[in-house]
């Protein structure tokens, strides 16, 4: 029989996400725009879960950016305790940092829909 599973009592409490915007054209930090996340430990590793919109920028059934002329390079998470961490979502390639499910699922009659959640691994 498998232990039961005992989450820890960080896990799965909502954070804030502060998302800095950066123009298409000239790199600026000019935009921030918000969203929520939370964190799910997985392989005793916390993975900060969040909307793929929140990382990307993009509509997730359009493929629209839903700040036009901006897109999402980084992000000030903000935990229910108050403490804040900054993280980049690029590396020093520019590959995103996130893990992303990138399918459509059924929904209602005859409809489909994008899925639109990713995770960012600890560092």
């Amino acid at each position: 029989m498998s232990a039961i599973y005992v989450p820890d009592p960080v896990e799965h409490a909502t954070v804030h996400l502060e998302i800095l915007l950066v123009d298409i054209d000239d790199s600026s930090i000019t935009k921030t725009t918000e969203g929520t996340g939370l964190y799910l430990s997985r392989w005793n590793e916390p993975y900060l879960v969040t909307n793929w919109h929140n990382l990307t920028g993009f509509n997730p059934e359009t493929g629209k950016l839903l700040v036009t002329g901006f897109v999402p390079r980084a992000m000030s998470i903000t935990d229910f305790k108050g403490r804040k961490t900054e993280i980049d979502l690029y590396d020093a390639d520019k590959n995103p940092k996130w893990i992303e499910i990138r399918e459509r699922i059924p929904f209602e009659m005859k409809k489909t829909h994008q899925i639109d959640v990713a995770a960012i691994p600890p560092e």
